[in-house]
C-alpha cells in the first residue's frame, strides 16, 4: 500500500478507482541454515521491502530488501511496471 504523506491519504489504484492501490511482494531468496529451516519449516515468509525508487516518468517501481527476520538471510529484488 502507497501512503501520501502529502495528500494525507493512501494512493488510489488507477485500474480501480475508489480502491487502495496495492502490490503484492513474492517470497525473494532466503538462505538460511538447516536447524532455521526445520523451526520454520512450513511458513510463508514475506520479504521486507528496505528501499525503492521511482522513475521518472512514474510508471515503475524498482523496490530491494530481503527477509525480516534476523536470524534468515538474503535478499528481494522486484520491478513492477
Amino acid at each position: 500500500m502507497f501512503y501520501d504523506l502529502r495528500g494525507g491519504k493512501y494512493l488510489e489504484s488507477n485500474v480501480a478507482p475508489g480502491r487502495t492501490a496495492i502490490l503484492k511482494a513474492s517470497a525473494g531468496c532466503i538462505y538460511s541454515n538447516e536447524e532455521m529451516v526445520r523451526a520454520i519449516h512450513g511458513q510463508h515468509s514475506i520479504p521486507a521491502i528496505y528501499t525503492h525508487c521511482i522513475d521518472m516518468s512514474g510508471t515503475r517501481i524498482f523496490t530491494a530488501g530481503g527477509p525480516s527476520s534476523i536470524v534468515l538471510g538474503g535478499n528481494y529484488v522486484g520491478l513492477w511496471h
